[in-house]
Formats: structure tokens, C-alpha cells, sequence
């Protein structure tokens, strides 16, 4: 468990000591009341939550605003979530997959995307800022962007029919590397070129908390666990 604290917002990026299965909190009944779980209910008190958020991900471009109205955990399907609303969690659960935490420090503003390889090819990262461009007017040197731990290119192993994904982007030939070993993916690289291609400054980027989960057994990762790996959490919530 990493957390990093700011005055106005906090992230908690979670690890294989979460415990979470998919399988159960899919199924959550009607009604559940998530900050009196295990392991959610550790963040109330940490973070200073009223609420907590997470959507169905389905590995989409899409996503929804958070305002006061309350909404069915792991029942809207969607992969990002934005909100000006304060002590309201937003989060996503990753094993593999790359979880984005923009702050936009102008207009107290908050997002995180859940970014696989397909919702990255369908720029995710940029659907997101362009969604707080909309609500807020963000711009690019507003923002604070944090990349949580994810599959990264000393292990993101891929094969050449992964590279017909790549094709329109122009930068594709930087995030692809080769060697003796194989193929690999930079994932966070592929999500970081979309946003500076699109205004984000590279020193609005935080990499600390970009740990590799394949490598790093701390960490859940369905690449190298396969169907019975659990999930990690990253969570933001503005103070």
C-alpha cells in the first residue's frame, strides 16, 4: 500500500494485500454499503471518505461524472470517473492494467481512468482529460497526472499481431521494444505520449508509484497469475 497525501487530495494505490476478488464484489447485492467492508472501510478513516465509487469496468473509452446523486457499486459499466465533489472517492480495481489519477490544481478538480491496452488504444488517458476540458475548462499545465503500479515494458510480453493496435499512432515505434527475449509494450509511455500529444507538460507526470505488478509480487497481475489472480485498488478523493 502506497498513499500520497497532498493538502487538497489524496491517492491510495493498493497492492496484493487488498484481497480482492472479483468474483465477489461483481456480485455485490443492491443496497451494499462499500466503506463498511473489509478492505474499503480502512479508507474512511484514512482518506476522510463519505463515499466511494467504482464502475463496472469493461475496458471502454467511456466513463461518467460523479455529482451528489449515488450510484450502485460495480453496476455502470464505464472506465473512468471525474468529480468536483470533495471527501468522494473514485476508483478502479487493476491487476496488469494501468490506473491514471489526474488532478487539475486550477479548478480543484479530480478524474482516474482504468487504462488496458484497449482502452488505451481508445485513448482512454485523452477521452478523460477532454471530459474535464468540457466540465472544467483543465488544461494541460492544470494538471498533476499520477500512474499507479501496472505491466510495464521489462515484462508487458507481446506478439506481432499486437502491433495492427499501434498503427495510427505516430509515436508507436517508441513504445514497442525488441530483443532477444521477445516483444514488449510500455503501456504507461503509450498513455503518457497520447496526453503530451495533447497539451500535458512532462513534468505534470508522476512515475514514483508506476511500479511493474508482473515483476513485483507485492502486486497483483493477471499476465503472470493468470485466472486466479485477485485485484489491487487505486483510489483519489479530493480533502
Amino acid at each position: 500500500m502506497l498513499l500520497h497525501s497532498n493538502p487538497l487530495f489524496s491517492i491510495y494505490f493498493g497492492s496484493a494485500e487488498d484481497d480482492l476478488d472479483p468474483d465477489s464484489y461483481l456480485t455485490y447485492p443492491p443496497g451494499i454499503r462499500l466503506l463498511s467492508l473489509d478492505p474499503y472501510k480502512k479508507l474512511k478513516k484514512r482518506m476522510q471518505l463519505d463515499r466511494l465509487h467504482f464502475l463496472q469496468q469493461i475496458h471502454s473509452d467511456k466513463g461518467i461524472v460523479v455529482a451528489q446523486e449515488q450510484f450502485e457499486p460495480f453496476k455502470v459499466p464505464g472506465d473512468y470517473l471525474i468529480t468536483q465533489e470533495k471527501k468522494t472517492g473514485l476508483g478502479v480495481m487493476t491487476a496488469d492494467c494501468l490506473p491514471i489519477v489526474f488532478y487539475d490544481n486550477l479548478n480543484h478538480a479530480i478524474a482516474i481512468a482504468h487504462a488496458g491496452w484497449r482502452s488505451s488504444i481508445g485513448e482512454i488517458a485523452v477521452k478523460t482529460m477532454q471530459e474535464m476540458q468540457q466540465l472544467y475548462g483543465t488544461k494541460g499545465e492544470h494538471l498533476r497526472v499520477f500512474f499507479g503500479p501496472s505491466a510495464k515494458k521489462c515484462c508487458y510480453q507481446i506478439d506481432n499481431d499486437f502491433l495492427m493496435h499501434l498503427e495510427s499512432f505516430s509515436f508507436s515505434d517508441q513504445v514497442i521494444f525488441k530483443d532477444d527475449g521477445g516483444m514488449r509494450f510500455d503501456l504507461p509511455l503509450f498513455n503518457r505520449l497520447q496526453l503530451e500529444e495533447i497539451g500535458v507538460p512532462k513534468e505534470a507526470f508522476k512515475m514514483d508509484y508506476n511500479i511493474c505488478t508482473i515483476c513485483d509480487k507485492r502486486y497483483c497481475s493477471y499476465r503472470r497469475d493468470g485466472n486466479k489472480a485477485l485485484r489491487q485498488m487505486t483510489v483519489v478523493a479530493l480533502k
